[in-house]
Protein backbone atom coordinates (compact mmCIF):
# COMPACT_ATOMS: atom_id res chain seq x y z
CA UNK A 1 0.00 0.00 0.00
CA UNK A 2 3.06 1.93 0.79
CA UNK A 3 3.98 2.09 -3.12
CA UNK A 4 0.54 3.08 -4.19
CA UNK A 5 0.12 5.50 -2.08
CA UNK A 6 3.27 6.76 -3.28
CA UNK A 7 2.11 7.17 -7.03
CA UNK A 8 -0.62 8.78 -5.76
CA UNK A 9 1.58 11.84 -4.27
CA UNK A 10 3.22 11.70 -7.41
CA UNK A 11 0.07 11.99 -9.59
CA UNK A 12 -0.94 14.38 -6.91
CA UNK A 13 2.23 16.69 -7.82
CA UNK A 14 1.95 15.86 -11.92
CA UNK A 15 -1.58 17.63 -11.65
CA UNK A 16 -0.53 20.29 -9.73
CA UNK A 17 2.04 21.50 -11.74
CA UNK A 18 -0.26 21.23 -14.85
CA UNK A 19 -2.90 23.34 -13.04
CA UNK A 20 -5.27 20.45 -13.00
CA UNK A 21 -7.11 21.07 -9.35
CA UNK A 22 -9.62 19.02 -11.01
CA UNK A 23 -7.90 15.85 -11.43
CA UNK A 24 -5.56 16.72 -8.39
CA UNK A 25 -8.60 16.58 -6.35
CA UNK A 26 -9.75 13.22 -7.51
CA UNK A 27 -6.35 11.41 -6.46
CA UNK A 28 -6.78 13.06 -3.25
CA UNK A 29 -10.51 11.53 -2.55
CA UNK A 30 -8.12 8.16 -4.08
CA UNK A 31 -5.74 8.84 -1.18
CA UNK A 32 -8.38 9.49 1.18
CA UNK A 33 -10.11 5.67 0.08
CA UNK A 34 -6.95 3.79 0.61
CA UNK A 35 -6.47 5.19 3.98
CA UNK A 36 -10.03 4.13 4.88
CA UNK A 37 -9.83 0.80 7.10
CA UNK A 38 -13.78 0.38 5.08
CA UNK A 39 -14.36 -1.56 2.15
CA UNK A 40 -16.87 0.77 0.53
CA UNK A 41 -19.77 -0.42 -1.94
CA UNK A 42 -22.07 2.38 -3.17
CA UNK A 43 -25.25 1.47 -5.01
CA UNK A 44 -26.35 3.08 -8.18
CA UNK A 45 -28.92 3.01 -10.73
CA UNK A 46 -31.82 4.81 -11.59
CA UNK A 47 -34.97 6.14 -9.95
CA UNK A 48 -37.07 3.72 -8.27
CA UNK A 49 -35.49 0.52 -8.95
CA UNK A 50 -35.33 -0.77 -5.86
CA UNK A 51 -31.72 0.74 -4.36
CA UNK A 52 -32.43 1.88 -1.13
CA UNK A 53 -34.73 -1.30 -0.28
CA UNK A 54 -31.82 -3.28 -1.39
CA UNK A 55 -30.11 -1.91 1.40
CA UNK A 56 -32.17 -2.36 3.64
CA UNK A 57 -33.02 -6.07 2.98
CA UNK A 58 -28.98 -6.58 3.03
CA UNK A 59 -29.25 -5.23 6.77
CA UNK A 60 -32.59 -6.10 7.62
CA UNK A 61 -33.28 -2.31 8.88
CA UNK A 62 -35.42 0.59 7.18
CA UNK A 63 -32.18 2.88 7.25
CA UNK A 64 -32.74 3.77 3.74
CA UNK A 65 -35.96 6.34 2.53
CA UNK A 66 -38.43 4.21 0.24
CA UNK A 67 -40.68 6.59 -1.47
CA UNK A 68 -43.15 5.93 -4.35
CA UNK A 69 -41.87 9.24 -5.47
CA UNK A 70 -37.73 10.42 -5.89
CA UNK A 71 -36.82 9.03 -2.59
CA UNK A 72 -32.77 9.62 -1.76
CA UNK A 73 -31.55 12.78 -2.01
CA UNK A 74 -28.61 12.68 -0.04
CA UNK A 75 -25.86 9.77 -0.12
CA UNK A 76 -26.18 7.53 2.53
CA UNK A 77 -23.02 5.31 4.56
CA UNK A 78 -24.70 2.25 5.94
CA UNK A 79 -21.93 0.53 8.07
CA UNK A 80 -20.94 -1.47 10.95
CA UNK A 81 -21.20 -0.32 14.78
CA UNK A 82 -21.70 -1.98 18.28
CA UNK A 83 -24.81 0.46 19.16
CA UNK A 84 -27.54 1.82 16.38
CA UNK A 85 -26.67 5.21 15.41
CA UNK A 86 -26.47 7.99 12.88
CA UNK A 87 -24.96 11.26 11.89
CA UNK A 88 -25.13 13.66 9.03
CA UNK A 89 -22.26 15.60 7.41
CA UNK A 90 -23.23 19.44 6.93
CA UNK A 91 -20.91 22.13 6.98
CA UNK A 92 -20.73 24.14 9.83
CA UNK A 93 -22.61 27.70 9.26
CA UNK A 94 -20.72 30.69 8.60
CA UNK A 95 -17.93 28.70 6.88
CA UNK A 96 -17.31 28.19 3.07
CA UNK A 97 -18.44 30.69 0.34
CA UNK A 98 -15.89 33.77 -0.48
CA UNK A 99 -14.19 32.40 2.70
CA UNK A 100 -13.18 29.09 0.92
CA UNK A 101 -13.66 25.60 1.49
CA UNK A 102 -16.40 25.06 4.21
CA UNK A 103 -15.46 23.10 7.44
CA UNK A 104 -17.57 19.98 7.15
CA UNK A 105 -18.97 18.95 10.80
CA UNK A 106 -20.67 15.52 11.91
CA UNK A 107 -24.07 16.19 13.60
CA UNK A 108 -25.52 13.08 16.15
CA UNK A 109 -29.17 12.14 14.82
CA UNK A 110 -31.83 9.72 16.18
CA UNK A 111 -32.41 6.73 13.51
CA UNK A 112 -36.11 7.71 13.36
CA UNK A 113 -35.52 11.10 12.79
CA UNK A 114 -32.85 9.78 9.57
CA UNK A 115 -35.20 8.90 6.51
CA UNK A 116 -36.58 12.79 7.13
CA UNK A 117 -33.16 13.94 6.59
CA UNK A 118 -31.94 12.59 3.07
CA UNK A 119 -35.68 11.97 1.78
CA UNK A 120 -36.42 13.98 -0.93
CA UNK A 121 -39.50 13.86 1.22
CA UNK A 122 -38.50 15.17 3.99
CA UNK A 123 -35.18 17.43 2.86
CA UNK A 124 -36.58 18.21 -0.71
CA UNK A 125 -33.81 18.95 -3.22
CA UNK A 126 -31.24 19.07 -0.04
CA UNK A 127 -32.49 22.39 1.02
CA UNK A 128 -30.57 21.72 4.80
CA UNK A 129 -27.37 21.55 2.49
CA UNK A 130 -26.63 18.10 4.17
CA UNK A 131 -23.15 16.33 2.35
CA UNK A 132 -24.11 12.83 3.92
CA UNK A 133 -25.32 10.91 6.07
CA UNK A 134 -23.87 7.88 8.34
CA UNK A 135 -25.76 4.79 9.37
CA UNK A 136 -24.14 2.65 12.13
CA UNK A 137 -25.70 -0.95 12.59
CA UNK A 138 -24.39 -4.07 14.72
CA UNK A 139 -24.97 -6.65 11.41
CA UNK A 140 -22.73 -9.38 10.54
CA UNK A 141 -23.01 -8.48 6.84
CA UNK A 142 -21.64 -5.15 7.77
CA UNK A 143 -18.54 -6.29 10.10
CA UNK A 144 -15.12 -6.51 8.71
CA UNK A 145 -15.31 -3.33 6.91
CA UNK A 146 -18.15 -3.47 4.52
CA UNK A 147 -19.78 0.23 4.39
CA UNK A 148 -22.87 0.35 1.95
CA UNK A 149 -23.50 3.65 0.15
CA UNK A 150 -27.49 4.22 -0.61
CA UNK A 151 -27.19 7.07 -3.42
CA UNK A 152 -29.79 9.39 -5.41
CA UNK A 153 -31.19 8.04 -8.46
CA UNK A 154 -28.95 9.07 -11.61
CA UNK A 155 -32.44 9.72 -13.73
CA UNK A 156 -29.83 10.62 -17.20
CA UNK A 157 -26.05 11.76 -17.24
CA UNK A 158 -28.02 15.31 -17.64
CA UNK A 159 -29.50 14.91 -13.63
CA UNK A 160 -28.57 16.98 -10.78
CA UNK A 161 -29.12 13.55 -8.90
CA UNK A 162 -26.62 11.37 -11.94
CA UNK A 163 -24.01 14.28 -11.34
CA UNK A 164 -24.27 13.56 -7.48
CA UNK A 165 -23.66 10.02 -8.08
CA UNK A 166 -20.70 10.23 -10.28
CA UNK A 167 -18.86 13.20 -8.13
CA UNK A 168 -19.56 10.30 -4.74
CA UNK A 169 -18.04 7.31 -7.22
CA UNK A 170 -14.46 7.86 -7.12
CA UNK A 171 -14.72 7.48 -3.35
CA UNK A 172 -16.19 4.13 -3.77
CA UNK A 173 -14.20 0.92 -4.36
CA UNK A 174 -17.19 -1.30 -5.52
CA UNK A 175 -20.33 -0.63 -7.50
CA UNK A 176 -23.72 -2.41 -7.44
CA UNK A 177 -25.48 -1.52 -10.72
CA UNK A 178 -29.42 -1.44 -9.35
CA UNK A 179 -32.22 -2.19 -12.39
CA UNK A 180 -35.65 -3.60 -11.49
CA UNK A 181 -36.71 -6.86 -13.83
CA UNK A 182 -39.80 -4.92 -15.37
CA UNK A 183 -37.62 -4.34 -18.16
CA UNK A 184 -34.13 -4.36 -19.93
CA UNK A 185 -31.62 -1.79 -19.41
CA UNK A 186 -32.35 1.75 -21.18
CA UNK A 187 -29.44 3.46 -22.84
CA UNK A 188 -29.50 5.99 -20.00
CA UNK A 189 -28.28 3.57 -17.69
CA UNK A 190 -25.32 1.46 -20.20
CA UNK A 191 -24.51 5.51 -20.64
CA UNK A 192 -23.94 5.83 -16.95
CA UNK A 193 -22.24 2.13 -16.67
CA UNK A 194 -19.79 2.82 -19.62
CA UNK A 195 -18.89 6.45 -17.48
CA UNK A 196 -18.59 4.91 -14.26
CA UNK A 197 -16.95 2.17 -15.29
CA UNK A 198 -13.83 4.14 -15.89
CA UNK A 199 -13.78 5.79 -12.57
CA UNK A 200 -14.74 2.36 -10.45
CA UNK A 201 -13.71 -0.71 -12.26
CA UNK A 202 -15.23 -3.40 -9.66
CA UNK A 203 -18.91 -3.50 -10.60
CA UNK A 204 -21.48 -6.00 -10.22
CA UNK A 205 -25.36 -5.79 -11.89
CA UNK A 206 -28.47 -6.37 -9.22
CA UNK A 207 -31.72 -7.08 -10.85
CA UNK A 208 -34.35 -6.47 -8.28
CA UNK A 209 -38.11 -6.93 -7.83
CA UNK A 210 -37.68 -10.70 -8.95
CA UNK A 211 -41.35 -11.15 -7.03
CA UNK A 212 -43.09 -8.68 -9.29
CA UNK A 213 -42.01 -9.84 -12.53
CA UNK A 214 -42.48 -13.65 -13.54
CA UNK A 215 -40.62 -12.98 -16.85
CA UNK A 216 -37.58 -11.83 -14.92
CA UNK A 217 -35.49 -14.59 -16.29
CA UNK A 218 -35.77 -13.49 -19.55
CA UNK A 219 -34.83 -9.48 -18.80
CA UNK A 220 -32.16 -11.26 -16.76
CA UNK A 221 -30.88 -12.96 -20.09
CA UNK A 222 -31.43 -9.36 -21.94
CA UNK A 223 -29.33 -7.23 -19.35
CA UNK A 224 -26.70 -10.01 -19.61
CA UNK A 225 -25.94 -9.60 -23.30
CA UNK A 226 -25.91 -5.81 -22.77
CA UNK A 227 -23.23 -6.48 -19.73
CA UNK A 228 -21.28 -8.29 -21.68
CA UNK A 229 -21.94 -5.69 -24.68
CA UNK A 230 -19.95 -3.28 -22.09
CA UNK A 231 -17.54 -5.18 -20.54
CA UNK A 232 -17.67 -9.36 -20.45
CA UNK A 233 -17.68 -10.70 -16.88
CA UNK A 234 -19.37 -8.54 -14.81
CA UNK A 235 -21.37 -10.38 -11.88
CA UNK A 236 -25.17 -10.22 -12.02
CA UNK A 237 -27.42 -11.01 -9.20
CA UNK A 238 -31.47 -11.37 -9.34
CA UNK A 239 -32.54 -10.68 -6.08
CA UNK A 240 -35.97 -10.15 -4.20
CA UNK A 241 -35.61 -7.67 -1.45
CA UNK A 242 -39.57 -7.95 0.01
CA UNK A 243 -38.66 -11.60 0.21
CA UNK A 244 -35.64 -10.98 2.03
CA UNK A 245 -37.44 -8.53 4.11
CA UNK A 246 -39.91 -11.29 5.11
CA UNK A 247 -37.28 -14.12 5.67
CA UNK A 248 -35.58 -12.07 8.50
CA UNK A 249 -39.48 -11.19 9.53
CA UNK A 250 -40.82 -14.58 10.32
CA UNK A 251 -36.61 -16.35 10.32
CA UNK A 252 -37.34 -18.53 6.96
CA UNK A 253 -34.41 -19.92 5.58
CA UNK A 254 -35.89 -21.17 2.47
CA UNK A 255 -36.89 -18.24 1.81
CA UNK A 256 -33.96 -15.97 2.13
CA UNK A 257 -32.72 -18.59 -0.16
CA UNK A 258 -35.02 -17.84 -2.40
CA UNK A 259 -34.98 -14.24 -2.11
CA UNK A 260 -31.57 -14.53 -3.96
CA UNK A 261 -29.74 -12.83 -1.52
CA UNK A 262 -27.42 -15.51 0.10
CA UNK A 263 -25.59 -15.26 -3.36
CA UNK A 264 -25.10 -11.30 -3.07
CA UNK A 265 -23.93 -11.13 0.30
CA UNK A 266 -21.31 -14.33 -0.83
CA UNK A 267 -19.64 -12.12 -3.06
CA UNK A 268 -19.59 -8.68 -0.72
CA UNK A 269 -17.80 -11.09 1.56
CA UNK A 270 -15.60 -13.49 -0.63
CA UNK A 271 -14.95 -11.53 -3.68
CA UNK A 272 -15.21 -7.72 -2.30
CA UNK A 273 -13.42 -7.67 1.31
CA UNK A 274 -12.06 -10.90 1.11
CA UNK A 275 -9.62 -9.61 -1.83
CA UNK A 276 -9.49 -6.13 -0.79
CA UNK A 277 -6.15 -5.08 -1.51
CA UNK A 278 -6.87 -6.45 -5.12
CA UNK A 279 -10.09 -4.38 -5.07
CA UNK A 280 -8.14 -1.37 -4.29
CA UNK A 281 -5.18 -2.20 -6.32
CA UNK A 282 -7.49 -2.28 -9.49
CA UNK A 283 -9.30 1.17 -7.99
CA UNK A 284 -6.34 3.33 -7.47
CA UNK A 285 -4.70 1.49 -10.93
CA UNK A 286 -8.00 3.04 -12.65
CA UNK A 287 -7.54 6.43 -11.15
CA UNK A 288 -3.91 6.76 -12.00
CA UNK A 289 -4.39 6.18 -15.65
CA UNK A 290 -7.66 8.27 -15.90
CA UNK A 291 -5.73 10.80 -14.58
CA UNK A 292 -2.21 10.23 -16.63
CA UNK A 293 -4.48 9.96 -19.48
CA UNK A 294 -5.76 13.83 -19.16
CA UNK A 295 -2.69 14.72 -18.46
CA UNK A 296 -1.31 13.33 -21.37
CA UNK A 297 -3.91 14.50 -23.71
CA UNK A 298 -2.64 18.47 -22.31
CA UNK A 299 1.05 17.78 -23.13
CA UNK A 300 0.89 16.32 -26.37
CA UNK A 301 -0.94 18.85 -27.87
CA UNK A 302 1.62 21.60 -26.32
CA UNK A 303 5.00 19.04 -27.97
CA UNK A 304 3.03 19.17 -30.60
CA UNK A 305 2.66 22.71 -31.34
CA UNK A 306 6.30 22.96 -30.15
CA UNK A 307 7.78 20.27 -32.69
CA UNK A 308 5.38 21.71 -35.18
CA UNK A 309 4.53 24.96 -35.06
CA UNK A 310 3.16 25.20 -39.10
CA UNK A 311 0.55 22.96 -37.69
CA UNK A 312 -0.89 24.91 -35.13
CA UNK A 313 -3.12 26.63 -37.08
CA UNK A 314 -4.83 23.52 -38.32
CA UNK A 315 -5.19 22.20 -34.46
CA UNK A 316 -6.90 25.55 -33.81
CA UNK A 317 -9.21 24.83 -36.43
CA UNK A 318 -9.68 21.45 -35.43
CA UNK A 319 -10.44 22.78 -31.65
CA UNK A 320 -13.19 25.45 -33.27
CA UNK A 321 -14.49 22.84 -35.18
CA UNK A 322 -14.98 20.61 -32.62
CA UNK A 323 -16.20 23.47 -29.92
CA UNK A 324 -18.85 24.11 -32.95
CA UNK A 325 -20.01 20.44 -32.79
CA UNK A 326 -20.33 20.36 -29.07
CA UNK A 327 -22.54 23.80 -29.06
CA UNK A 328 -24.68 22.22 -32.03
CA UNK A 329 -25.54 18.78 -29.85
CA UNK A 330 -26.03 21.13 -26.75
CA UNK A 331 -29.21 23.33 -28.78
CA UNK A 332 -30.54 20.04 -30.16
CA UNK A 333 -30.29 18.31 -26.93
CA UNK A 334 -31.89 22.11 -25.21
CA UNK A 335 -34.57 22.08 -28.23
CA UNK A 336 -35.63 17.95 -27.33
CA UNK A 337 -35.76 18.86 -23.72
CA UNK A 338 -37.86 21.68 -24.57
CA UNK A 339 -40.18 20.03 -26.29
CA UNK A 340 -40.52 16.76 -24.19
CA UNK A 341 -41.11 19.28 -21.51
CA UNK A 342 -44.13 21.02 -23.58
CA UNK A 343 -45.42 17.67 -24.65
CA UNK A 344 -45.28 16.41 -21.14
CA UNK A 345 -47.36 19.59 -19.77
CA UNK A 346 -49.87 19.14 -22.48
CA UNK A 347 -50.52 15.49 -21.64
CA UNK A 348 -51.07 16.63 -18.23
CA UNK A 349 -52.65 19.20 -19.14
CA UNK A 350 -55.29 16.73 -21.11
CA UNK A 351 -55.08 14.83 -18.55
CA UNK A 352 -56.61 16.86 -15.78
CA UNK A 353 -59.35 18.36 -18.07
CA UNK A 354 -60.08 14.89 -19.09
CA UNK A 355 -60.19 13.95 -15.08
CA UNK A 356 -62.51 16.93 -14.35
CA UNK A 357 -65.43 16.22 -17.08
CA UNK A 358 -65.34 13.10 -15.70
CA UNK A 359 -65.83 13.77 -12.15
CA UNK A 360 -68.68 16.67 -13.29
CA UNK A 361 -70.45 14.03 -15.26
CA UNK A 362 -70.06 11.35 -11.88
CA UNK A 363 -71.45 14.25 -9.69
CA UNK A 364 -74.45 14.61 -12.54
CA UNK A 365 -75.33 11.47 -12.22
CA UNK A 366 -75.12 10.89 -8.51
CA UNK A 367 -77.20 14.09 -7.86
CA UNK A 368 -79.51 12.96 -10.24
CA UNK A 369 -79.97 9.14 -8.92
CA UNK A 370 -80.33 10.98 -5.16
CA UNK A 371 -82.84 13.04 -6.31
CA UNK A 372 -84.59 10.36 -7.98
CA UNK A 373 -84.18 8.02 -4.87
CA UNK A 374 -85.58 11.29 -2.86
CA UNK A 375 -88.89 11.68 -4.98
CA UNK A 376 -89.55 7.88 -5.04
CA UNK A 377 -89.44 8.22 -0.99
CA UNK A 378 -91.68 11.24 -0.53
CA UNK A 379 -94.34 9.80 -4.04
CA UNK A 380 -93.69 13.10 -5.77
CA UNK A 381 -93.28 11.57 -9.39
Amino acid sequence: MADLVGLIEQGIELARVAARPDLQHRLEQTRERLRDPDIRVIVVGEFKQGKSQLINALVGSPVCPVDDDIATSVPTVVRYGEQPSAVVVAPRPGTGGAEGEPVLERRPLALDELVDAVSEKGNPGNAKGLVAAEVFLPRKVLSGGLAVVDSPGVGGLESAHSLTTLTALPTADAMLLVSDASQEYTEPELQFLRQALRMCPNVAAVLTKTDLYPAWREIQSIDRGHLDSVTPGIPMFPVSSELRLQAGRFGDAELNTESGFPDLVAYLRRRILGEAEAVQRRSVAADLRSVTEHLALALQAELSALVNPDGTPQVVAELEAARERTDELRRRSSRWQVTLNDGVSDLISDMEHDLRDRMRSIQRDADEAIDGETRARSGIS
